[in-house]
């Protein structure tokens, strides 16, 4: 007869308060909260109407449990995730999305359930339109994901991280015509390339190792046809910290950490690193 282990009970996830609460206890409820859910990791992101963000915790998947479980235990047992606020936004990073014109929506969408065949939520793509870009974002939702944050936390909108990709291209474009971003969590890399001022390419990739990363990044850049040492590089989320900064960012690549994420910014979060969750404040 097998053990059983109690989850409750056993320490599967660590939290850090990566920026401490800057308004009173009695003004947390009417901040908007964003969830960025993640295999390995959760982010709880408090923001004023303003965009300022004035709370930031950090739950991570220590023991790399079932994602679903490392989720359902952290909303169970941490109170600053059960506290109501004033909206709540789930944002998702499943590699499974799409970018396409409008005009190629239909056909698109066909395409991509053929492509997710197997999967346990091809019956869920959910869609968001950039009317302005005639673009449609096509992603694969997560049923379980959406009734157990019903079931605890009420009603929520639920997104995609391309969603802020997109945004982010958007604004940057004007100043800087051809960019790419660079998204890192742990094992994935979400790499979104603006050339010309134009969308040219967003794609997720699996990676192991930082040779892994610095070959997508190159990768992209080649695609596009972009010059690495003059192309502006933008690196945000979460890497490991084996590899350290200086072993991230190579010399031959024009990379950088972003410094103006929001404009209103806290004090407290000038010691804080800040690109692993500012770019939350570009989800309106």
């Amino acid at each position: 007869m097998g053990v059983q282990v109690d989850l409750m009970a056993s320490p599967h996830f660590s939290h850090r308060t990566l920026l401490p609460a800057t308004l009173s206890a009695s003004w947390l409820p009417t901040c908007k909260r964003i969830l960025l859910i993640h295999p390995k990791r959760l982010y709880q992101v408090l923001m004023v109407s303003n965009r300022e963000i004035v709370a930031v915790d950090e739950f991570v998947n220590s023991l790399d449990i079932n994602p679903f479980v490392f989720l359902r235990l952290v909303i169970q047992k941490e109170s600053r995730i059960q506290q109501p606020y004033a909206q709540t936004q789930v944002v998702l990073s499943t590699p499974g999305y799409q970018i396409m014109p409008t005009e190629f929506a239909y056909t698109g969408k066909l395409i991509y359930r053929h492509m997710q065949q197997g999967s346990n939520h091809t019956d869920q793509l959910e869609t968001v339109d950039f009317p302005e870009r005639d673009l449609q974002l096509v992603y694969q939702g997560n049923p379980e994901y959406d009734h157990l944050i019903d079931v605890y936390l009420g009603n929520h909108e639920q997104r995609h991280l391309a969603e802020i990709h997109l945004k982010l291209q958007e604004a940057f474009a004007s100043e800087h015509p051809d960019h790419l971003w660079v998204q890192i969590f742990d094992e994935q890399v979400m790499i979104t390339v603006c050339k010309d001022g134009q969308l040219h390419l967003s794609n997720m990739y699996q990676i192991r190792n930082r040779k892994d990363l610095w070959y997508f990044v190159h990768m992209a850049l080649e695609v596009a046809d972009l010059d690495p040492i003059t192309t502006p590089c933008w690196m945000m989320g979460e890497w490991n910290p084996d590899w350290g900064t200086d072993r991230v960012i190579p010399s031959n690549v024009h990379c950088q950490l972003p410094t103006t994420f929001l404009d209103n910014l806290p004090k407290a979060a000038s010691s804080v690193p800040y690109w692993k969750f500012g770019f939350l404040g570009w989800l309106s």
